[in-house]
């Protein structure tokens, strides 16, 4: 069917459509009646407008009436469901928005990923307790060592002691706190110790358990260039926080007596000796971090920003 081109700028009346046979012709012919005052098809001879027009007068008035109502009730519902929002049609699918960055938890995977490919675990193995615990073994006038040694001269039952190792070192996850003023973010690196302990009072090994607990500082600084970086601003322990279990070897008192004045040594000795290992190997750590998640963090504390921590 032809375009319809509007002849006259008044306000249209609904138009009336309703399919009506045309008698000459042997096929059926949908013809929409439009108030031929409005509307005229493009190219229609006068003829054809004629023809058209008597059709269209052909109509009875329940047909046009049942043809309006239709078409009411058609524009009704159309209305109703753009109004509620109903879809049409099948509309544009719209990129998915991914969440924030966490970078609370990029940040402590990559520092426990850092100290363990850094060989915590293997120095902590290597840790020389029975040399602080036996002086010959060892001429270290390192400050730390000497305090130690010095210990153990009050602690008579640990002449009693063959050999102390560390056998399983564990690190356990890594939690972070920000500072009240946003601008610190304080890392707890918790560790599991488990000892092994031989000694001449009996054939099997004494076992031990001790936890404890490396808490570091860290800070954003910006370099000449205003560049901001990540640095250790403090690495300490808590002293008296650590915990000893003795898994194995409670029984005969010697052995008691041995495993107090052992627990008294470990106690003191071993937040120290681990601090040595720990707060160095972390500082490592910092500096080789990934470029934007430095950047991104330290913007973050430099602006006294709050991080985003899961608990």
């Amino acid at each position: 069917m032809g375009a319809l081109a509007p002849t006259s700028r008044r306000a249209a009346r609904i138009p009336e459509m309703l399919p009506v046979k045309n008698t000459g012709s042997r096929r059926a012919e949908t013809v929409l009646c439009y108030p031929l005052t409005l509307f005229k098809r493009a190219g229609e001879g006068r003829g054809d407008q004629d023809s058209r027009q008597e059709l269209c007068e052909a109509q009875t008035p329940r047909e046009k009436m049942f043809q309006i109502r239709g078409l009411v009730v058609f524009c009704g519902l159309l209305a109703t469901a753009q109004q509620q929002g109903l879809p049409l049609g099948p509309g544009p699918v719209l990129p998915s928005v991914s969440g924030p960055t966490d970078l609370a938890g990029s940040l402590t995977g990559a520092l426990s990923n850092g100290l363990l490919s850094g060989g915590l675990l293997d120095n902590l193995r290597n840790l020389p307790l029975l040399n602080i615990l036996n002086p010959g073994r060892d001429n270290s006038s390192s400050l730390v060592v000497g305090m130690l040694r010095k210990l153990t001269s009050q602690l008579p039952f640990l002449k009693h002691i063959v050999d102390v190792q560390i056998r399983s070192p564990q690190l356990l996850e890594l939690s972070l706190k920000q500072s009240s003023d946003n601008h610190r973010l304080h890392v707890n690196i918790p560790l599991d110790l488990g000892l092994a302990v031989k000694t001449s009072l009996v054939t099997s090994l004494l076992k031990l358990d001790a936890k404890l607990n490396i808490t570091a500082e860290i800070v954003a600084v910006r370099n000449e260039n205003g560049r901001a970086h990540l640095v250790l601003d403090n690495c300490t322990y808590t002293p008296g926080n650590i915990k000893i279990t003795v898994l194995d070897g409670v029984g005969l008192p010697p052995v008691q007596s041995l495993l107090d004045n052992l627990t008294k040594f470990l106690r003191i000795a071993l937040p120290v000796l681990v601090q040595r290992i720990v707060c160095p190997l972390l500082s490592g750590v910092l500096r080789s971090l990934d470029v934007t998640l430095v950047y991104n963090i330290a913007n973050q504390l430099i602006q006294g920003l709050q991080l985003v921590i899961k608990v």
